[in-house]
């Protein structure tokens, strides 16, 4: 046990020592999983092309236009017992793009005719939320879900959140992907609930 702290407060040092830009951020999330967190956006390109299937559903910026303001956050999670047995990663990457007025519905509507939303949850034959919610309301954001067809045994792998603002004209595209991943609630929980606090640890709201 004392060898599993020395371990564990080394991996902390060292991530620490690794990480400290200008934003760049170590979030410990409990005794299991720690995320660091990047907020750069001339690493969003870059993160993009790096993690599976993100290339398929975020915008390249190169494409993207007539826009006020843009903000990008990466958030990788690593998570297991100890830190020692074998550990399990997640990516979240969020971007906002906040647009003027006379242009804003426009490019919301371009963005929602882009994808192929589910229009239900998905559950397995014992109950569990094994989607994103179809539609839900999240910090402002009503967001619509697009899930990844190579995993349709289990959409909650990968799958990309579509969300817009028109209060402060602002569209989130929020991409997640972890292959371990299995569920996001039983038949037990609240399902919004969950879908809230999953947003919340998954996703770092940088807009």
């Amino acid at each position: 046990m004392k060898n599993s702290k020395k371990i564990l407060v080394l991996f902390l040092i060292v991530t620490l020592a690794l990480s400290m830009t200008a934003c760049t951020k170590i979030r410990i999330n409990d005794l299991f999983s720690i995320s660091t967190i990047d907020c750069e956006i001339e690493n969003y390109n870059d993160r993009v092309s790096d993690i599976g299937y993100a290339n398929d559903y975020m915008p390249n910026l190169s494409e993207l236009n007539g826009y006020t303001g843009i903000s990008y956050s990466h958030t990788y999670t690593l998570s297991g017992l100890t830190f020692l047995l074998p550990m399990f990663a997640t990516d979240g990457i969020a971007l906002f793009v906040e647009y003027p007025e006379d242009v804003y519905e426009q490019k919301k509507e371009e963005v929602l005719v882009n994808y192929d939303f589910i229009t239900e949850e998905i559950y397995d034959r014992d109950g569990y939320l094994t989607s994103p919610l179809a539609k839900f309301e999240y910090k402002g954001y009503n967001f619509q879900a697009d899930v990844n067809e190579n995993f349709s045994f289990c959409p909650i792998k990968s799958f990309i959140l579509i969300g817009y603002n028109d209060e402060t004209r602002k569209i989130a595209y929020c991409y997640f992907c972890d292959h371990d991943i299995d569920y996001i609630a039983t038949d037990e929980e609240d399902p919004l609930n969950e879908m809230h606090k999953f947003m919340s640890e998954n996703f770092f709201w940088n807009d």
